[in-house]
């Protein structure tokens, strides 16, 4: 994906920073429901404290880290930017009872995902832009089969998507 973007010269570093990144996605879906949590809570205090804490750690770290490891500690702390985001939501939604239902809130759109990486990898041999096209269209088509999106969600896309050929 760097080389179709990108091209040859922002390769490796371009693919290993992304390589690690990609660690902060789930780490963030889990974040960003739990503050739709905190805020149902009347909790809104607590997230900004929560990124307060998030900032600092990440300046810190990177003013530490990155002038010796480069790309690679941006990236890695970006990661545990959120893992230290998510301690203080956590703590808070523990206080007020409440479980987060990371599980059945992502197994749908995780399950999509592997079967997307699934087919990119079974057709890594094709050139890259029919192999990420074929694996796009296999995760539209898994969210759909498996409810990933409700479907009025679904319903409002496709009528979105017949009023702007019209």
């Amino acid at each position: 994906f760097v080389w179709l973007i990108g091209g040859e010269s922002f390769l490796p570093h371009g693919a290993t920073a992304l390589a690690i990144l990609i660690w902060f996605l789930p780490l963030s879906y889990v974040n960003a429901i739990t503050q739709y949590v905190l805020i149902a809570l009347d909790q809104q205090k607590w997230i900004a404290i929560a990124f307060a804490i998030a900032t600092a750690f990440n300046l810190v770290t990177n003013i530490i880290f990155v002038p010796q490891y480069g790309y690679a500690a941006a990236a890695v702390t970006t990661v545990l930017s959120e893992l230290v985001l998510l301690a203080p939501f956590f703590v808070i939604a523990r206080r007020w009872e409440v479980v987060i239902p990371v599980f059945s809130a992502s197994w749908r759109p995780v399950l999509a995902g592997v079967g997307m990486f699934a087919v990119a990898w079974l057709t890594g041999g094709l050139p890259a832009l029919p192999s990420m096209a074929l694996a796009g269209f296999v995760y539209l088509g898994l969210v759909i089969v498996l409810g990933a999106l409700p479907r009025q969600d679904l319903a409002r896309f496709w009528s979105a998507l017949r009023s702007a050929q019209d």
